[in-house]
């Protein structure tokens, strides 16, 4: 009523439009779609950049109120007024959902849909179109093409939401689907069962003797039965090969991490271990070894998972991955208050790997180590060398502080407040708060 107000009294003030497109808000919110939509066009202005905005937002009004005609003519109007793929792309949807609702016209849904995929990038956001363009292929009585946009769907993008929504409709009308691509669309939908069946299921393939024998395809009955006196004279053709897997090391991987999911803690250290064994050159070799760490974790065997780690940074020491297995076991040491232990594999980690990006942590939870077994001087030596060799990392304030609380604990007031003033000149955080207030 204030903006409608307005208008009448002020039509030629500087916030009219403004108001005119609040009073399509007010609507809207008010749950007046049409009338949102009338208020909408009068906030139109020739040749303003704006006007997409405004368009859209019309046209997701008519078409929520089953007035297709005027989507249409929104949508176009919008798509007509910018050059913006992101606004267009969206006007073209609502172009063919109009399209299928206002005159079942599936060939106009169709080619607006291939327009998107013509302009779009973004992989999740292909794999909706091509799904709701296999979607207007079925409802076009188009079945075969309409699974092809599945299926490119669920091969192009397995990372997809909707890919994992098309896999279902080519499972539920038994259409073929690779089983790794299948197993892959299922792992990132978190559909962790479907995902294992399907890995298992390929990787089944590898254990397939192939044959070169045409003879091996004959009906199984015109073959005589062998019995236990059968002498063997000819095996030609036969051989036990394993068929080879592109994807072997994949599925396994994705096989484990999908066991692990679901809490299938043993299965899936076997299934890394698998990995580990088999496939020394897959590039999740080092992460698998990390992963048993982690799910021996989960299990709660943790000096299970700190040899496991240490093992693998021992006879790998040069691996990127290496630094990280020494902290993870160092920190099942502080979080059981092994801190003899933690601190001198804290310290075997900084030595070793002083560039890594855990090296600076390592000494700060040295010092902590060392505090908690009441060697102040050595805390404190740990968090002078973390000030001195890593001067920009972000537990600088956190080991001051905590080094003055070492000094104090040794009876070294003017050091403590020494190392307190210093703290307290920098920029804020909460240590540097709570050395101000000491």
């Amino acid at each position: 009523a204030s903006f409608k107000l307005f208008l009448q009294q002020y039509p030629g003030d500087e916030l009219a439009r403004s108001a005119q497109f609040n009073l399509g808000r007010a609507y809207e919110g008010a749950g007046q779609p049409q009338a949102a939509a009338t208020a909408y066009l009068g906030a139109i202005v020739p040749d303003d950049p704006v006007n997409v905005y405004i368009y859209e937002r019309i046209g997701d009004l008519r078409l929520q109120t089953g007035t297709y005609t005027e989507t249409v003519a929104a949508d176009r109007a919008g798509i007509d007024s910018t050059t913006d793929p992101s606004f267009q792309v969206h006007l073209r949807e609502g172009i063919a959902q109009a399209e299928l609702l206002l005159n079942n016209n599936p060939d106009g849904a169709i080619t607006q849909y291939q327009e998107i995929l013509d302009i779009a990038k973004i992989g999740a956001y292909r794999a909706k179109i091509l799904r709701l363009l296999g979607e207007t292929y079925l409802a076009a009585g188009q079945t075969e093409t309409g699974h092809d946009q599945y299926l490119e769907a669920v091969n192009t993008y397995p990372e997809a939401y909707d890919s994992y929504l098309a896999l279902v409709e080519l499972v539920n009308a038994e259409v073929p689907v690779d089983a790794f691509q299948r197993g892959l669309v299922d792992y990132h939908a978190r559909a962790y069962q479907p995902a294992i069946a399907a890995f298992e299921q390929y990787l089944a393939q590898a254990d397939a003797p192939a044959s070169t024998d045409s003879s091996a395809t004959s009906d199984a009955a015109a073959t005589p039965a062998i019995s236990e006196t059968t002498t063997l004279t000819a095996t030609t053709g036969i051989t036990t090969t394993p068929t080879p897997l592109p994807f072997a090391a994949e599925a396994t991987w994705y096989l484990a991490r999908s066991r692990q999911a679901l809490g299938q803690y043993n299965a899936a250290i076997l299934t890394f271990q698998d990995l580990i064994d088999r496939y020394p050159e897959s590039a999740n070799w080092g992460q698998a070894h990390l992963e048993i760490g982690k799910t021996l974790i989960d299990q709660g065997s943790h000096a299970r998972a700190k040899s496991r780690l240490r093992a693998f940074a021992t006879a790998r020491p040069n691996h990127p991955l290496a630094a990280e297995a020494l902290w993870r076991a160092a920190r099942l040491d502080m979080l059981n208050e092994m801190f003899d232990e933690a601190h001198t594999h804290l310290h075997r980690l900084v030595q070793t790997y002083p560039t890594s990006e855990y090296a600076a942590d390592a000494l700060y939870w040295a010092g902590q180590s060392a505090y908690k077994l009441e060697d102040y001087q050595g805390a404190i030596n740990d968090w002078q060398q973390l000030a001195q060799d890593y001067p920009t990392s972000d537990l600088l304030s956190f080991g001051g502080y905590w080094q003055a609380r070492a000094w104090r604990a040794l009876g070294q007031e003017q050091e403590a407040e020494a190392v307190l003033v210093q703290l307290a000149d920098r920029p804020a955080d909460y240590y540097v708060l709570r050395a101000r207030d000491w």
